[in-house]
């Protein structure tokens, strides 16, 4: 019988030291250091030096601070807003990012997807089973089970049906509880405390740090306690953080609010608005067996918890990512995701390089894996035990003297915590008895770590080179809910010089060690492989424009930088580009760019991992105002406004996120949500909170609702819309037949965050010139305000009137509508919109509805109101032409409100000549590889352009096309009547025609060559220039290029 083991001692440093042997691991099978960041080495077939590494790290700098950059360290997390290995239960509506369930996902109804840029192709929502509806906005789905699941595609042109899933939750997994284990043996390098304000009365977690590239945090369980009253964060702006948790039952925020520090105005609650900002900020739980997140404004940053249940509660939402065993979220999680490279410390990249044990499988310490067939629950191991192996591998120093320094120890699945656990005994023994966490599992498998007496720590004597003897009989299934019963104190010194010479002949079922396609893929350090996947390319696309407001006529360059930021090198890479309405193409920058059918193409081919290259493309833009033909007394164009609406049924305690979608690109100018019916003796209908209210886009408007009562509450979701274009022109005009006006908002929002103090108060907001605010809404940080009036104060200011308990960050916005049409045929049209406004009594006690009603030849498109003496706004539901405003008086004396309706004309003002407003063109590029691409949501960009009137009121396309008789080229003008179009070259006519111009858009005109045109097109002739001569405007010559 052997001797139980006596040296072995429990280490005060934790995971410093399991990471140390960890570490130790890595090197015997990494050939070269393992932490050797700038000279790490990779065998023939691409292992070692960290995962995707090139054989050197990338420099990065922050602040003039020099450090590493580590890519892709959430490994498969990288781009998942929500990664979860077990079930996900939404009782929130929404997530703005993408999500991945390996269990069941279950929703009521939920929209997934509703911010990210993940291609149509590309999986948004990964799930093993879904119950309940899923409105899948963009990207494309993997469920394995639909049974109890309705699937939603809102908009085909953005999302798409089925695909197959690019996640394995296993090897994700992996990876990330490694990783998790090795952030929390970072140490601290800011100052966290309790600290009081308030004369002492008031108590809040304070976090404070100082470098700008890594901060790290590790508050104990009685600090987390201070968060009551508040949590401070006081960083530089773009640090990487880590806050590492304790062990057991851990609680975020208590309902606290969620502080940044170091702003102008000092601290600010954390905002979407500031979401860059914290978008480094890491929760990390490696311990933990709950997590309970629960702020009052914005929960900032990711939660990395891959062993805990996660629960999201309070008022507000997650602005960032969030990983976990399973999920119970009572909130939004908004997109925000972990930057996808990193600058970190030298020292910090390479302690969270953990890509190196990511089989899985004890690391081939000096004894090589030894497998346990049966599953003992202890294994004990001597120093008779040293002598037996070396003999047998022909050792001539096989009878030692030996001592026994470390060991490492699996159970069953990995991603159920049944990892391996490496150990660095404080001292050598002679004997060592160990077990898997406290003997929490059976031991599959387990390897030694032994040194000749007297020899530096860490010194490897020999490697192992017979095949292991046996495999594993079996995997545990249950989660472990013990941490290791030992943990190392020492950190060895020296890696060895030889690689093992075999590899495990079999494994348990967890995913195989992840290894690179071929030495030098890679242009960072740190966690990229998701945990014993391979390594994935990142291909992303930023594009710019190179004048932002330019006018009609001009041309500028449009600029695609194509990089991939990912591990490994992407493959058939393609950039796209369809070019919009408005712009004509002049050249490509590069000779792997084409066009067909207005889509611009670049073939790219391979792009190395670190890689980036530039392509650019000139567009002419089209003149955007002219001399159209004088006003007619009757052209006008009707406009239909219409309405949308959606039942939403909250059940008790439930926060639902609702989204209305005006149908057919039209434009939402107005939305409530009209509280109807709460069940009797459970509640009032004041317990139905409208927690947030604003447009989400042009189309769209967005609101979070919670239900306060203990019953179930019933409640109806309006939008009132304007169509996207006008009808066609009038029939009395006796022209113009057939051409319809689109209606525009402005691209940029009329906005303002103020922070509330406790009381009363009015935030404004202002609309540029040309616009009038529509769609008024507004958002908090979290707080819960009452929102008591919603009023037009100028032709284009807005104002919100609040009613605060606390203080509480605020943000208003307005949409910004044109008040003319978009020019067609040389004119434009105005919209009329005048105001209806009542006065009401509401007697005490009671539910009144109030109607307000338009002229007979216009109809309601938005509300504005201002209530007195405690009244509640119950909601309004427009009725196009009578907007009906349900009010609720619950105090003991009648109070007055204030009700007005906005109407627009059933008709738009007669033509006129001509616009001055800008028109806004969106260029879209999206970038694509035949690989696995890390993160599907950077694959576009998109730039505005602003184009203002000017000038130029003909452009000319490039590139005219001739055949033996003819010559055809593309004219867009602003003007519109007759033209003469002439064509020269060498002093002689090609060709001359009449031409009418349609004042917008692009037309082909097609000309008949003269006997000089026939000659010189037949000898070859390259070039020519084209004369536009338009009966209103000046001449326009362009020179053009002949095909």
């Amino acid at each position: 019988m052997k001797a139980p083991l006596v040296a072995a001692r429990r280490s005060t440093r934790g995971r410093a030291a399991a990471l140390t042997g960890l570490t130790a691991a890595a090197a015997l099978a990494l050939s070269s250091g393992f932490v050797a960041l700038t000279s790490a080495s990779a065998d023939a077939n691409g292992n070692g030096g960290g995962n995707g590494s090139s054989g050197s790290s990338t420099a990065c700098s922050v602040g003039g601070v020099s450090g590493v950059a580590v890519t892709q360290l959430l490994g498969d997390a990288t781009g998942w807003t929500e990664l979860v290995s077990g079930d996900d239960r939404r009782y929130s509506s929404e997530s703005e990012g993408l999500v991945a369930v390996g269990g069941t996902l279950r929703v009521g109804a939920a929209n997934v997807a509703t911010r990210s840029d993940v291609a149509a192709g590309s999986a948004a929502l990964v799930a093993g089973a879904v119950s309940g509806t899923v409105n899948l906005t963009r990207g494309s789905y993997a469920v394995g089970d639909l049974g109890g699941a309705t699937i939603n595609v809102n908009d085909p042109d953005r999302a798409a049906g089925a695909v197959s899933s690019p996640v394995d939750f296993d090897a994700a997994f992996l990876y990330l509880s490694s990783l998790s284990d090795a952030l929390a043996t970072l140490p601290s390098t800011g100052t966290t405390q309790v600290g009081v304000y308030d004369n002492g009365s008031k108590r809040q977690l304070e976090l404070t740090g100082t470098s700008p590239l890594l901060n790290v945090f590790s508050p104990t369980a009685e600090q987390l306690g201070a968060q009551v009253e508040g949590v401070y964060l006081d960083v530089p702006a773009g640090s990487t953080v880590v806050v590492n948790l304790p062990a057991g039952d851990v609680t975020l925020g208590r309902g606290a609010s969620f502080w940044l520090g170091g702003y102008r105005d000092g601290a600010v609650q954390t905002n979407d608005g500031l979401a860059d900002d914290f978008a480094g900020f890491l929760w990390n739980a490696p311990d933990a067996d709950t997590v309970d997140a629960a702020f009052a404004n914005t929960f900032p940053g990711t939660l990395l918890a891959p062993r805990a249940d996660v629960t999201l509660g309070a008022t507000s939402h997650l602005t960032g990512q969030v990983v976990g065993a399973s999920l119970d979220a009572a909130i939004e999680t908004h997109l925000n995701l972990f930057p996808s490279t990193v600058c970190l410390p030298e020292a910090a990249a390479a302690a969270v390089d953990v890509s190196a044990v990511n089989s899985g499988v004890c690391a081939p310490l000096n004894s090589g894996k030894i497998d346990t067939p049966s599953g003992p629950m202890t294994v004990t191991y001597d120093l008779d035990d040293v002598v037996a192996l070396e003999t047998s591998r022909g050792n001539p120093d096989a009878v030692g003297p030996w001592e026994i320094e470390g060991y490492c120890v699996k159970a069953g699945f990995v991603n159920n915590g049944n990892g391996p656990v490496y150990v660095d005994l404080d001292e050598p023994v002679d004997t060592v008895t160990f077990s898997y966490k406290g003997g929490a599992k059976q031991i599959s498998h387990y390897a030694v770590k032994y040194r000749l007496a007297g020899a530096s720590a860490g010194t490897p004597t020999s490697t192992p080179t017979g095949t292991p003897t046996g495999t594993p009989t079996g995997t545990p299934t249950e989660t472990p809910t013990e941490t290791p019963t030992e943990t190392p104190t020492e950190t060895p010194t020296e890696t060895p010089t030889e690689t093992p010479t075999e590899t495990p002949t079999e494994t348990p079922t967890e995913s195989p060690t992840a290894t690179t396609s071929s030495p030098g893929t890679g242009g960072g350090t740190g966690g990229g492989s998701g945990g014993g996947t391979a390594p994935r390319s990142d291909v992303t696309v930023s594009k710019t424009v190179s004048d932002a407001t330019p006018t009609g006529g001009d041309v500028v360059t449009y600029s695609f930088t194509v990089a991939n930021i990912g591990l490994a090198t992407a493959t058939g890479v393609v950039l796209t580009d369809p070019l919009p309405d408005g712009v004509t193409l002049r050249s490509f920058g590069s000779s792997d760019c084409h066009v067909a059918a207005r889509v611009v193409t670049c073939e790219l081919g391979d792009l190395e991992a670190g890689a980036s290259v530039v392509r650019t493309i000139d567009v002419a833009l089209d003149p955007t105002a002219g001399a159209g033909r004088s006003p007619h007394a009757q052209a006008y164009h009707w406009l239909t406004p219409f309405k949308v609406e959606q039942q939403v049924d909250l059940e008790a305690g439930q926060t639902r996120s609702v989204q209305v979608t005006c149908t057919g690109g039209g434009l939402v100018t107005d939305g409530s949500l009209r509280v109807d019916h709460v069940d009797q003796g459970t509640g009032t209908l004041e317990d139905v909170r409208v927690l947030s209210a604003a447009a989400a886009d042009s189309h769209t408007w967005a609101a979070v609702v919670r239900n306060d009562a203990t019953g179930r509450a019933q409640t109806k979701a309006f939008v009132a819309c304007l169509p996207a274009t006008t009808e066609q022109a009038d029939s009395q005009t006796g022209h113009g037949n057939g051409h319809v006006h689109a209606l525009e908002v402005d691209s940029a929002m009329a906005t303002t965050t103020a922070t509330l103090p406790a009381g009363t108060t009015a935030v404004e907001a202002t609309c540029v010139a040309g616009t009038r605010p529509v769609a008024p809404g507004w958002t908090t940080n979290g707080g819960v305000v009452t929102l008591v009036g919603s009023q037009s104060t100028t032709a284009r200011g807005w104002r919100w009137t609040f009613e605060a308990d606390a203080e509480t960050v605020v943000t208003v916005s307005a949409s910004c509508l044109r008040t003319s049409t978009t020019a067609v045929q040389g004119h434009t049209h105005d919209l009329v919109l005048t105001p209806v406004t009542r006065t009401v009594t509401v007697p005490a006690g009671s539910v009144v509805e109030e109607q307000v009603v338009c002229a007979d030849d216009a109809k309601g498109v938005l509300a504005s109101w201002r209530l007195t003496g405690g009244l509640v706004n119950l909601g309004n539901d427009p009725r196009i032409k009578t907007r009906a405003f349900r009010l609720l008086n619950p105090g003991g004396q009648s109070a007055t409100a204030t009700l007005t309706l906005w109407c627009v004309g059933d008709r738009t003002t007669t033509e006129r000549v001509g616009t001055a407003s800008p028109v806004a063109i969106d260029n879209t590029a999206t970038v694509a590889s035949t690989d696995v691409d890390a993160d599907g949501g950077n694959n576009s960009s998109t730039v505005t352009a602003i184009v203002s009137p000017g000038s130029t009121t003909v452009v000319v396309a490039p590139v005219a096309r001739t055949t033996s008789s003819t010559l055809t080229t593309k004219v867009a003008a602003s003007v519109m009547g007759g033209s003469t179009v002439t064509v020269r070259a060498r002093g002689k006519v090609l060709a001359r025609s009449s031409a009418r111009l349609e004042g917008s858009g692009t037309a082909k005109v097609r000309l008949s060559l003269t006997r000089a045109g026939r000659r010189l097109v037949s000898r070859g002739q390259a070039a020519a220039v084209v004369v536009v001569d338009p009966q209103r405007g000046p001449v326009a010559r362009t020179r053009v290029a002949l095909r």
